[in-house]
């Protein structure tokens, strides 16, 4: 990340409680039908005008009914946690819920950065005014959608999968490992196509390439290298897998 840090900026992150469940879906169904109304294609992809897709997006989401202990049970509240229209619908209110908290940008909040994927919200921001933000998300709302928010300590914040690092008014970042984290890989003896093993390699290899400073590279490589020896991937395997990688995305560069 480019971005220079004053000493009163402060490194934020906030966060939906739940999501899924907290998602207001009556007030989310009225987004969709807007937002269908006014795409302007939609007649060359379908017969169904806007009104019986949004009611078909409600069948969908309301009508998974299932059974446990000889009840047949039916969920009152949100999205579903499993179907596969709930992210859509999550991310079509996350984005509404954007444009209606900051109509004229993020100026009042001192907000410098602000970044956003699904409910995790990263910020840099002028330090003081973090909870006063916090309390204008949460007063959205109030008693669905709950927001909570975490600090940078000692300069460092973990944000998704990565570390945010703040050094010497730059940020930096880096692979971020919670510490329950047992760092158990599919193992090398395991009876599985040599290709999904090397595939498993290449992830972790992309993603501390991808998410870390240059000063930070070489650590992780030697991380990435002595978990997947814990995980019985012989030296010479894993050394030549890792480094043709690197090679594959230091040309992309």
């Amino acid at each position: 990340m480019r971005v220079e840090l004053r000493t009163d900026d402060i490194l934020v992150s906030y966060d939906v409680k739940g999501l899924f469940t907290s998602v207001p879906l009556g007030y989310t169904y009225d987004i969709i039908l807007e937002s269908l109304s006014k795409d302007e294609n939609l007649k060359q992809r379908t017969k169904l005008n806007s009104s019986h897709l949004t009611q078909l997006v409600k069948f969908c989401l309301e009508e998974g009914n299932y059974f446990h202990w000889n009840g047949c049970f039916s969920q009152k509240k949100g999205a579903p946690m499993g179907s596969s229209l709930s992210p859509v619908v999550a991310e079509m209110f996350m984005e509404h819920l954007k444009d209606i908290a900051f109509p004229d940008g993020f100026s009042v909040f001192g907000v410098k950065m602000f970044k956003r994927y699904v409910d995790d919200i990263f910020v840099i921001m002028e330090q003081g005014k973090e909870v006063a933000l916090l309390d204008h998300l949460n007063v959205l709302f109030p008693g669905k959608v709950n927001f909570t928010m975490e600090r940078e300590e000692k300069g460092k914040l973990p944000f998704l999968d990565s570390l945010v690092i703040r050094d010497q008014g730059h940020i930096k970042t880096k692979v971020f490992r919670k510490p329950t984290n047992s760092e158990r890989y599919l193992n090398f003896f395991s009876n599985h196509p040599l290709n999904v093993k090397k595939g498993i390699i290449t992830g972790m290899v992309d993603r501390a390439y991808f998410l870390r400073h240059g000063d930070y590279l070489k650590d992780e490589i030697k991380h990435i290298s002595q978990t997947l020896l814990r995980n019985g991937y012989p030296k010479k395997f894993a050394e030549a897998t890792i480094s043709e990688r690197l090679l594959k995305l230091r040309n992309l560069d």
